[in-house]
């Protein structure tokens, strides 16, 4: 396993708050934060390259920076999914291109943005640990509130039950999801 250096971490983590600032207002700053314990804590227990796979958290969602001007609601996240992808892709290997990064790293970290939310399509172990994390940083109301309406959270978890849970499949991510989504079928009663 490799680890991500605290100090390439937050030259990272720099670079990429000023994008997230600019992305969902009170979302993806929070979330990306969030993907990034979650992320951490995965490798912990089941094990990966940290510095392949921290970054990725951190970076997979800038292409979300300048999409929406207002709080965005599902229909609206939805419909930005794949074009997030591609921007976030490129901005991606922009960020990493003066960073100590191998090629492969890089192309590996660049594909791993580009491709998080294809659900249907993820296969290797680092794709289905970024989809976890991911998952889990939405899911987290301890580290985020979600800014959705009750409705579009509503149709948000039926998404990830239907989607999401039957991609997980390290054992820790499926005990923190379980948790997570009985705590918000409480709050949606």
């Amino acid at each position: 396993m490799k680890r991500l250096e605290k100090e390439l971490e937050e030259k990272i983590k720099a670079r990429v708050v000023e994008l997230l600032k600019k992305g969902r207002p009170n979302w993806d700053l929070p979330h990306t934060l969030a993907t990034v314990y979650w992320m951490k804590k995965l490798i912990e227990v089941e094990g990966g390259d940290e510095k392949i796979l921290v970054s990725t958290m951190y970076l997979h969602d800038i292409g979300y920076s300048g999409l929406f001007g207002k709080v965005a609601g599902y229909d609206d996240v939805n419909s930005a999914w794949e074009k997030h992808q591609e921007i976030g892709a490129l901005k991606a290997r922009e960020i990493l291109a003066d960073l100590p990064f191998s090629s492969e790293e890089v192309e590996e970290i660049v594909h791993l943005v580009g491709v998080h939310d294809k659900i249907d399509l993820l296969k290797t172990k680092n794709e289905i640990m970024v989809m976890e994390a991911d998952t889990l940083g939405q899911l987290d109301r301890e580290r985020v509130v979600s800014t959705f309406s009750m409705e579009d959270r509503e149709r948000f978890l039926d998404y990830v039950e239907s989607k999401r849970v039957p991609r997980f499949q390290t054992k820790t991510g499926k005990n923190f999801l379980k948790e997570f989504i009985e705590k918000e079928k409480e709050v949606l009663g």
